[in-house]
Parts: C-alpha cells; sequence; structure tokens
C-alpha cells in the first residue's frame, strides 16, 4: 500500500478500526465473480439501476477516488513521467481513470495474491509439524545467524532469503494446493487444437482451474493432496526446475505473473521472520474452508495463538 499509494494503512494495529480502502476492494472482489456467472445482459441491467452486486461494486469505486492523495509513490512517480507531452504514455494520462486504474491493478495483484498465498501458507505449517521443524532447522542455520546479537524480533538479510531452500519449496506446495487465484479464464483470437483433442473456436472462453490442476494425480502423484515440500527438491538439496506448464500459480505464457519474484521475495521474508521468532497455532474448533471469490481467501480468515519463541 506504502509503495503504490504512499502511507501505510496501519492494517495490523490493534484497536484501530477495519481499513475501508481493504474492505472496498474485496467486497468488490466478491461483486465481481458474479459478473462472471451470469448473462452480460443480467449484471449490465444491475449496473443501470444500481442494485445487487452491482451497487457494491458503485460503491466500492467511490472509496478507492477517495483513496488516492498526491504523495511520493508510485502513483506520482507516474504522473510525473505522463506529465512530459512527448511520453508515449501522454495521450493516456489524459483518460480520467487509466493512472488510477493502472495503481488500483498493481495494489490488487500485490496485496491480495500475497496476503491470500500466507494465510494457507501458515495454516499447512502450523498443522504439520515436521515441516515447521524442518524450517526453523534451515532458518536456524542462516549466515547472518552466526553474528547475531540479542536483537527481538530477528529479521533476515535478502542475502539469507536466497538460500532458504526448503522455505521456498513448502511456499511453492502452499500454492499448488491453494493458489491465490484459483480459477482463470481465457479467450481464443483463432482456432486451436487443445491437447486431448478438443477443438477450440475463435471468441470461445475457457475456464481453467489452477486449484484442480494443482490437485490431480496423474501429474502430482498418489499422495498430491498431501502438504509434502519434499517433492520440490532434488537428491542432491537443490530445488526442482519445475515446468510452467504445471506449475500455474503466477501464469504461463506471454501472460505470466511480472510480479513472481518480488512475491517469492516478500512471502519468504514474512514467513521467515514470523516461524522464526513465533509459535503458530490454530485456535481450536477454529473450521477452515475457502471463501467464494475471484482470490481464494480463508473464510473468516485464520484464527491463531501466538506464542514468542524462547531463544537459547
Amino acid at each position: 500500500m506504502a509503495m503504490i499509494f504512499g502511507r501505510y494503512e496501519n492494517y495490523l494495529y490493534i484497536g484501530l478500526p477495519s481499513n475501508e480502502m481493504a474492505e472496498a476492494t474485496e467486497a468488490a472482489q466478491r461483486a465481481l465473480l458474479y459478473r462472471n456467472l451470469v448473462p452480460a445482459l443480467v449484471w449490465k441491467l444491475r449496473r443501470l439501476f444500481g442494485i445487487g452486486n452491482e451497487r457494491v461494486i458503485h460503491k466500492a469505486q467511490k472509496m478507492v477516488d477517495k483513496s488516492y492523495v498526491e504523495t511520493d509513490d508510485l502513483l506520482s512517480v507516474y504522473i510525473k513521467a505522463l506529465a512530459d507531452n512527448s511520453s508515449m504514455f501522454a495521450s493516456l494520462a489524459r483518460k480520467d481513470n487509466y493512472l488510477k486504474d493502472e495503481m488500483l491493478n498493481l495494489f490488487l495483484a500485490g496485496r491480495d495474491t500475497v496476503k491470500s498465498a500466507l494465510t494457507w501458507f501458515f495454516w499447512l505449517v502450523s498443522t504439520t509439524p515436521s515441516v515447521e521443524a524442518k524450517i526453523l532447522e534451515e532458518l536456524n542455520s542462516a549466515s547472518s545467524l552466526t553474528t547475531r546479537t540479542h536483537k527481538w524480533p530477528w529479521v533476515f538479510r535478502s542475502d539469507d532469503l536466497k538460500g532458504l531452500v526448503y522455505l521456498h519449496a513448502a511456499l511453492c506446495e502452499s500454492l499448488r494446493l491453494y493458489p491465490p487465484l484459483p480459477v482463470n479464464r481465457k479467450s481464443a483470437v483463432k482456432e486451436d487444437v487443445l491437447p486431448d483433442g478438443s477443438v477450440v473456436t475463435p471468441g470461445m472462453e475457457i475456464l481453467l482451474s489452477y486449484y484442480s490442476v494443482g490437485r490431480m494425480p496423474w501429474i502430482w502423484g498418489a499422495n498430491c493432496l498431501e502438504f509434502k515440500p519434499e517433492r520440490w527438491i532434488d537428491e542432491k538439496g537443490k530445488l526442482i526446475a519445475d515446468p510452467t506448464s504445471r506449475f500455474l500459480p503466477f501464469n504461463i505464457g506471454a501472460r505470466s505473473c511480472l510480479g513472481k519474484e518480488i512475491s517469492f521475495t516478500q512471502m519468504k521474508s514474512v514467513a521467515a521472520a514470523v516461524l522464526f521468532n513465533f509459535h503458530i497455532e490454530v485456535v481450536e474448533g477454529h473450521h477452515v474452508c475457502p471463501q467464494q471469490g475471484t482470490t481464494l481467501y480463508m473464510k473468516n480468515g485464520l484464527q491463531v495463538s501466538i506464542k514468542k519463541r524462547t531463544v537459547d
């Protein structure tokens, strides 16, 4: 949020009211899913009369407009760059919503997906003690810990993150089982034939279930439903360069995610710091299930108790 819009929203501060921007974007995404489930005429009529899910989207859009302020951030940089009439983007800058929509796209891509991925990751790790133990063993052997002081909480350096093979594998495994974007939709530009022999005609829309692909036995083996980071590590202890054709959380081809590497860096940084400094336990009786939406959120969030780890 700070990188995109230039201000911190203090999401994690205890006692603060819910963040309106966050609530607006989440409500809009749930409402937008409805558009993909009904004929276009239905949601367009609802939009015309401002009722149902379309009313939710309209209110969310007003909240996004309200949230914009000029600061030293990506949005300000865009505006300064586009102020030059010689810029190839100058004509786009004159369009009322171009910059705002571009920044909102960056905000949603970087916020919701990482948040969703880490929520499922922490749940899987906290309920699989053997995986948690191996991650902690790897974190304890990180090079920067040899010069560690009594500073707490401990935050790992970027150089340390690159060598965390098992943590990276655990994140990949979590993304396989719970991809932040569980379903994608593509539209064919020209006629083609899929590997199974199905003919695709121009304009045909195809729904791709990344959630299902990550759980297919013929792709991942009989233990496809198990959380097993070891499947990403070879006999030499190196990460397996898995073909992107079966690992789809970041999409593939020309539309693959440009933020893949920075996303992994963010996730490893947060995961390493949290797991090394705290022990997480899921609250007894908390029911975990996905929430319907364009992003694979955990319904009602992940309710946990957190304990500070003791340092030897």
